[in-house]
């Protein structure tokens, strides 16, 4: 990487430690004068160089650098109501668009430009007095949780390295019997898209697709060895361009997945007593997907809709370490995972250490190979990549 790159990424990492700073001030102060803002947030500095051999049968090989700062404030505003906002920059050591950008959707469907600005939370929320009935109305974040530190999902995950993500609606989470959570979700997706993550061909300029849906149950009450037990469903409707952008016709596009963990304590692993082994998997099936030739496959019947991961993990083999593994795969029909592009397969490695209460650093090594040869390619595309990452949170 040329010096005037590098250069520019360390000016990046000093105007992330220097908003660090101005938010830990305004922190102490919010602290001193006892007032009822809640002050929290997160920055983040990573490393990722990647090495690709591309469909043409070229190679190529590049890095960069990449800083997310996110500031939340929160009030209570009684004992059931209370009003969040967050505020979320990210950064890149080159080709950034500053800019402060106020909008329903995302510049591109996976991922925001670098230098973009902008609120990732601004909701109203009601608790109920006994505290099982959550409702928010406004911009919010709607992951859904994961057990393994690789931290993937085949379905809602908008927030991972330095990206930035958000959901415009209402959601309603509402604890049920025996550990059960069931939570919905009604998005609003502009007819340039949404704040989640789509991929083509999911489109959404027909006026049925401006509101579409999540609905989960979940639950991390232990079960014998089983920690996590979750099932999803995803729909956008009238999204879905089964022939193509430039074909009338959208179909729904929806989205069934199953996760399951389990974990056991495995004790006295080199340098620690409290060694956890977790597994997880997860598995996911989407019934309705585009034709084969519009995503340049041969061929002209439905492309495959399934997807599947499967990792291990070792909690605390050091103290205040984890690692893992996991691979999974995902079908040219599968649109909306984060963590795994459509027709491919990847195997991720990474360790995390959490040296200080508030830090943590993590290392990650992957390999991402495209399951089906494209139309015209020479070859399949085979990515490899690696990351390090610091996160402070305060």
């Amino acid at each position: 990487m040329h010096l005037g790159k590098r250069l520019q990424a360390l000016f990046s990492a000093i105007a992330v430690i220097g908003s660090l700073q101005l938010a830990q001030a305004a922190w102490a102060v919010d602290r001193a004068t006892e007032s009822s803002w809640n002050i929290s947030g997160d920055a983040r500095l990573a490393y990722t160089p990647l090495w690709r051999d591309d469909r043409d049968g070229s190679s190529l090989s590049r890095d960069g650098f990449g800083a997310r700062f996110r500031l939340r404030l929160q009030r209570e505003l009684n004992s059931k109501w209370n009003v969040q906002t967050r505020f979320a920059a990210t950064a890149a050591d080159q080709n950034n668009d500053f800019d402060l950008y106020l909008q329903p959707e995302r510049q591109g469907g996976t991922a925001v430009t670098p230098g973009t600005a902008t609120l990732d939370e601004l909701f109203l929320q009601y608790r109920s007095p006994n505290g099982r009935t959550q409702i928010r109305l406004g911009r919010q974040q709607s992951s859904t949780d994961r057990a393994l530190v690789t931290n993937k999902n085949l379905d809602r995950q908008q927030t991972s390295n330095v990206n930035i993500g958000w959901t415009d609606g209402l959601s309603l989470v509402q604890a049920l019997e025996r550990g059960w959570k069931a939570t919905l979700f009604l998005e609003y997706n502009s007819r340039n898209g949404n704040g989640s993550n789509t991929r083509g061909p999911i489109d959404f300029t027909d006026a049925g697709s401006r509101i579409s849906g999540f609905i989960s149950l979940e639950n991390q009450e232990s079960l014998g060895p089983i920690i996590f037990r979750a099932l999803s469903l995803t729909w956008y409707p009238d999204a879905l361009a089964v022939k193509g952008l430039d074909d009338s016709r959208r179909d729904d596009y929806l989205t069934l997945t199953a996760k399951l963990a389990a974990g056991w304590d495995v004790g006295h692993v080199i340098g620690s007593d409290a060694t956890r082994l977790v597994i997880g998997g997860e598995i996911g099936y989407a019934p309705n997907r585009q034709r084969a030739f519009v995503s340049n496959l041969p061929g002209r019947a439905e492309v495959g809709g399934s997807g599947w991961q499967l990792g291990a993990d070792l909690h605390d083999f050091l103290p205040a370490h984890k690692i893992g593994i996991v691979y999974g795969r995902a079908d040219a029909g599968w649109l909306i995972s984060n963590a795994f592009r459509q027709n491919e397969e990847q195997v991720e490695l990474r360790w995390q250490w959490r040296f200080a209460p508030n830090w943590r650093v993590e290392y990650r090594a992957r390999w991402r190979y495209e399951l089906e040869l494209l139309d015209g390619a020479q070859q399949r595309r085979r990515d490899r990549d690696m990351r390090l990452r610091f996160t402070y949170r305060f």
